[in-house]
């Protein structure tokens, strides 16, 4: 059994709460500049607390050691992290190479219920005490990187939550008719095979219970919009030059929570279009150059899902003017920003893309008066663009 967080008093050590929750592979050699409190193939054991992968990739040229985090035949009582957990890791981003992590859970439990360390003590006959919350920093696996994430084997996991943590800036480039292009994207693949995901938890679950149980993360409660009740959220960063695409396959498996994605599309998707960045001779000639953010879920061989399926973009009102405005600029046909007020779902404006979706109230059709049917409630056309859940 291991514990991430650990409390010191002492002549060597401050009193505070310390972390000890990195991983590692601890070989010492000049391709391991940082080395990690546990190493990075856990079996048969039990880890209580918050295990983060932020130095597992140690960003040096010379790395020789894999990317990747394996878990069998374990619980860990908490959940697994990929961004800092103490306070200066501002070292790890000389020469930082974003490689993707591979993480396999085998066999394991990450039940993401951990809320909490607390310490009640004493020192020099006064009290010493000391707490830290982390049932809000994310659900069971919660990840800012690129991901081939493979759970398998009667493993339980407590939420999925993945985010567009770095981009690989646009550069200007002859051999793209818009000017500007990063053919990267930040792509992250979810297999779940004999396996069961269900919600985590953002909320502290040791506010309430019953029966003398408090709830888990595991709860699902089903009814209105609740962010403790989403077992997969994938969210992508509008500000980022790259699309997030990203795969999940159940294969004999059960989820149990809502699917949430949220996408404004790219940071260079313009939903109702723009001038090339290349020719610029005025005309609104495209919708933009960095690809789609989309998720593709698929259910096979007997998986079960009990949940909804939601798609969402991000806004925020900056100025407090009620109005939210930082993300999701819209343009006329001119190319001229006229509205920042909303992200960006979708689209009707289809000049160098296809149309992949129906959309409430996007083509709807004509009322015809000699007709009990009402043609004008009804979609008949797909003739719209989204950036979403497929």
């Amino acid at each position: 059994t291991y514990n991430t967080f650990h409390h010191y008093n002492d002549a060597t050590y401050a009193d505070d709460v310390y972390y000890d929750g990195y991983v590692g592979w601890n070989n010492y050699a000049a391709d391991s500049y940082y080395n990690g409190d546990i190493y990075p193939v856990i079996n048969n054991a039990t880890v209580n607390g918050v295990i983060s992968t932020y130095y597992l990739d140690d960003g040096i040229s010379t790395n020789t050691n894999a990317n990747s985090l394996t878990i069998k035949n374990s619980t860990i009582h908490g959940m697994i992290y990929s961004e800092c957990m103490t306070t200066d890791c501002a070292e790890r981003a000389n020469d930082y190479y974003h490689d993707r992590l591979a993480l396999t859970v085998d066999n394991s439990t990450i039940d993401d219920n951990y809320e909490h360390y607390t310490y009640n003590g004493t020192y020099n006959n006064a009290a010493d005490t000391h707490v830290v919350n982390v049932f809000n920093i994310g659900t069971a696996i919660t990840l800012d990187q690129e991901v081939d994430l493979s759970i398998s084997n009667n493993s339980h996991v407590a939420g999925i939550t993945l985010t567009q943590g770095y981009e690989w800036e646009d550069i200007d480039d002859n051999t793209v008719s818009t000017g500007v292009n990063s053919s990267e994207v930040f792509n992250n693949t979810i297999t779940v095979k004999d396996s069961t995901v269900t919600s985590g938890s953002w909320s502290d679950e040791g506010t309430s219970g019953w029966f003398g149980n408090t709830g888990n993360a595991s709860d699902y409660n089903g009814g209105d919009w609740n962010r403790d009740d989403i077992a997969l959220a994938v969210i992508a960063h509008p500000a980022a030059d790259n699309a997030m695409q990203t795969t999940a396959t159940f294969d004999n498996s059960t989820l149990m929570g809502d699917v949430f994605f949220s996408s404004n599309f790219d940071e260079n998707f313009f939903p109702h279009g723009r001038d090339s960045y290349r020719d610029a001779d005025g005309d609104v000639d495209t919708n933009g150059w960095d690809g789609t953010d989309r998720l593709d879920l698929t259910l096979n061989n007997g998986s079960k899902w009990v949940g909804a399926a939601m798609s969402a973009h991000l806004t925020v009102d900056t100025n407090d003017d009620g109005v939210p405005d930082a993300y999701g600029p819209v343009y006329n046909d001119n190319g001229v920003v006229i509205d920042t007020s909303t992200g960006t779902e979708a689209t009707a404006t289809l000049i160098d893309i296809a149309a992949n979706s129906l959309w409430p109230s996007s083509t709807v059709g004509v009322e015809n008066s000699d007709s009990e049917y009402s043609e004008f409630d009804h979609i008949i056309g797909n003739e719209v663009y989204q950036s979403g859940l497929f």
